[in-house]
């Protein structure tokens, strides 16, 4: 059996069609930077960028949050904000450079 056979498919999941998205979901993208920072710091520009859907904006939290930074089709750059804690921190960290499964979650 070769090594890319007996690899986890990573998955990140997304609770709504984001217009930031570069495609249809579901697609795949690599992730290639991890970013934690804390809320007040981000523009009210990038936050409308990153949450924005058809039916308006997902709230985020206040405090730490990670921005996830993905490569799709080897030449278009998009993020995501996520929750920010020591158990993801760590899995993202350790899996930059490796290609995720975008889906979105169903209800």
């Amino acid at each position: 059996m070769s090594k890319s056979s007996k690899e986890k498919t990573l998955t990140i999941k997304f609770s709504h069609d984001y217009y930031k998205l570069p495609a249809r979901l579901p697609f795949k993208a690599k992730l290639i930077q991890l970013i934690q920072f804390d809320k007040a710091l981000l523009s009210k520009e990038f936050i409308e960028y990153d949450t924005k859907y058809k039916d308006g904006n997902y709230p985020l939290p206040n405090g730490m949050l990670l921005i996830l930074v993905f490569l799709f089709d080897d030449s278009i750059i998009f993020t995501t904000i996520r929750r920010s804690n020591y158990s993801k921190f760590s899995y993202y960290q350790n899996n930059v450079g490796k290609t995720f499964e975008c889906i979105e979650l169903k209800p």
